[in-house]
Formats: C-alpha cells, structure tokens, sequence
C-alpha cells in the first residue's frame, strides 16, 4: 500500500508558543498530531479527498485558518453494469436494475436511462417495462455521482419480448 505524506510549518507565532497541528481528511479529525501527518493509504478510497491542517497553540488554545488541498487517489473508476430479465410470471414485463461499481462513500448517485435510444423519465437504480410488444429491445444506462459531478460511460444490453421476428420470405 501507499502512503499519504504532508507536513506543515508555522510562522510569526508568538513567542514561547507551542505549536502543533491538527489534521483532517474528509472532515474526520485524525488522531495523529505534529507537523508531519503520515496515514496509510489503505484506508482510503478511490477518488477525490480533502486533507486540512489547522495550528494549534496548545499553551494559548487559539487555533489559526485552516489550510486545505485536494488530492485524488487513483483506483477503479466509478462505473455501472446493467441487468434485465423478463419479469417473473410475465413474459411481456421487463425488469432493469443498475448496479454501480466503485461507487465512493457518500456519493449522491441518480441514473438516466435510455429504452431503444429514447431517454426514461426513471433516475433511480430500477427500470421497468410492462405489456411490451415482441420486439429486441436495446436498454442504456449511465450514473452520475452529484456530489463529484462525474459520469460513466453508458453500459449497455438487450433483452428479447417474444418470439423474434422471422426474416421476410421464410
């Protein structure tokens, strides 16, 4: 595994200050204290995070602004599979459900769905279709986190209402 290394340096701090630092990542205060901050990245999901220190004079108790950055650990993408089956005890209802991958923690994730290219009013992680016709129906589906502002890829599949179609002339 890797490791998330920072430090950090105080100046103009009045004399006979004692100063350390307090560390946040992702808003959770982190128990380790001082100017260099080391945590094991195994803890530490794909994707975007926040890192903020703080300096403390522990002899005033006054704390100064806080500093931030951002950093991105690298790692699988988010990314969405789709599934449909004909509905149990109704061969002519489809059934959809969107399964996403390497979903961060906290994401806000809503869907669009396309049936044959035209877009579904759902956005959540289920589609259904009742009294559908015979015909090889074409479903998309693509997630989008709005707490990061990304989006997949469009995953695609088919799923066969009926007998297919026999060619012309059979």
């Amino acid at each position: 595994p890797g490791q998330l290394r920072c430090a950090a340096a105080s100046t103009n701090e009045p004399q006979g200050a004692e100063i350390t630092f307090k560390w946040i990542l992702d808003g959770n205060v982190q128990p380790e204290a001082g100017k260099p901050f080391t945590r094991d990245d195994q803890g530490i999901t794909p994707g975007d995070h926040t890192v903020t220190v703080v300096a403390v004079d522990t002899r005033s108790k006054l704390e100064s602004l806080s500093s931030s950055f951002q950093f991105t650990k690298p790692g699988a993408a988010l990314s969405v599979v789709v599934q449909c089956a004909l509905r149990s005890g109704d061969d002519r209802a489809v059934a959809c459900y969107a399964d996403p991958k390497n979903a961060p923690d906290g994401a806000a994730l809503t869907y669009e769905w396309l049936w044959n290219g035209a877009t579904a009013a759902e956005k959540d992680r289920t589609l259904n279709r009742d009294a559908l016709i015979d015909c090889l129906y074409t479903i998309q589906v693509r997630a989008k986190d709005s707490k990061s502002g990304k989006t997949t890829a469009l995953a695609s599949t088919t799923v066969q209402v009926g007998s297919p179609s026999k060619p012309a002339g059979s």
